[in-house]
């Protein structure tokens, strides 16, 4: 499965790409729209799509996800037992770090459980 990983970069220009044609796309539609010559099938399809466009909005301000306060606890507990300043905090998660008020926090990118515990090894020696 992971030979088939799609790198973040390459949809989103795709995406930029496709969405040059939009405003040339909602200017003819509008135009016909202004012009009554859509047909009830062509209003449905544009109710749709106004009703699709909006839920998608609010969407991207609503997050309705599962929430992430876990991670917030978990930041929080790690600053108030941190018994010394001079401790290494080690985590994947950006959040993590932040709330356990880790200065010196070091981001892990590995995958592998074996090689997080070589570079720990590493780090401590």
């Amino acid at each position: 499965m992971p030979r088939f990983f799609l790198a973040g970069r390459y949809p989103i220009a795709l995406a930029l790409t496709l969405a040059l044609a939009l405003p040339f796309i909602a200017h003819s539609i509008f135009k016909q729209f202004r012009e009554r010559n859509l047909s009830n099938r062509h209003k449905v399809s544009l109710k749709i799509v106004g009703v699709l466009f909006i839920l998608l909005s609010i969407d991207g301000l609503v997050s309705t996800g599962a929430s992430k306060s876990y991670l917030k606890d978990a930041g929080q507990w790690i600053a108030a037992s941190q018994t010394t300043q001079q401790s290494t905090l080690f985590t994947n998660n950006q959040s993590v770090s932040f709330y356990a008020g880790s200065q010196n926090g070091k981001r892990i990118r590995e995958h592998n459980f074996n090689a997080i515990l070589q570079k720990i090894k590493n780090n401590k020696s």
